[in-house]
């Protein structure tokens, strides 16, 4: 019991980098339509090494479908409870996310 506790908290100060490594960068009451091309630009930048530190997360942990699922789960939720609207959820998350559970 105490080795899935362990795993479990991996995954979620996983989430929890991720998570603040995005709102230093967007803020929830950004639209994602009307981005000037600067904070495109270091969005497109964000996400970017997020999906690198998450290739190198998958690689190294190897998290089980629960352990992808709890990742995405916590941030997805995290971010709707902060206010994020889903449109900027699926801009940014989501191709980090689609790498994750690939």
């Amino acid at each position: 019991m105490f080795f899935l506790t362990k795993i479990n908290k991996r995954h979620d100060d996983f989430a929890a980098n991720l998570l603040n490594r995005f709102q230093q960068v967007v803020q929830p009451d950004m639209k994602a339509t009307k981005l000037d091309k600067s904070t495109r630009k270091k969005i497109d930048k964000l996400i970017q090494s997020m999906i690198r530190q998450t290739m190198e997360y998958k690689q190294e942990y190897k998290p089980g479908i629960y352990g992808k699922a709890r990742i995405n789960n916590t941030i997805m939720w995290e971010l709707k409870e902060k206010g994020y609207s889903e449109e900027l959820i699926n801009l940014a998350i989501a191709p980090v996310l689609d790498v994750l559970t690939k």
